[in-house]
């Protein structure tokens, strides 16, 4: 079996030895939040059937407010959220 060695700092150069002692700025936001339809409906307080109808009525659009990346649809939550602040502003579009 082969033995695997790894460097040490004191193998780098100097400008090397200061980039890895450098901050890394690193993106602490959440990544998108995909939820079902069982998760939304119980996030927002409505039943799974009453999410199947607003797509069907077309207030949720597919490849807007979800995806249907397997065959069953995946909400993305910011645009849910944009959606619903939308409608309290008077914004949404009644279909």
């Amino acid at each position: 079996m082969a033995k695997t060695t790894y460097a040490s700092a004191g193998d780098y150069g100097a400008a090397a030895q200061r980039r890895l002692s450098e901050k890394v700025d690193i993106d602490t936001r959440e990544p998108e939040e995909y939820l079902s339809v069982q998760q939304l409906a119980a996030r927002i307080g409505y039943r799974p059937q009453t999410i199947r109808n607003l797509m069907v009525r077309g207030i949720f659009e597919l490849d807007v407010h979800y995806f249907k990346p397997f065959g069953r649809p995946l909400f993305k939550w910011s645009s849910v959220v944009d959606l619903i602040e939308g409608a309290r502003r008077g914004e949404a579009r009644r279909v």
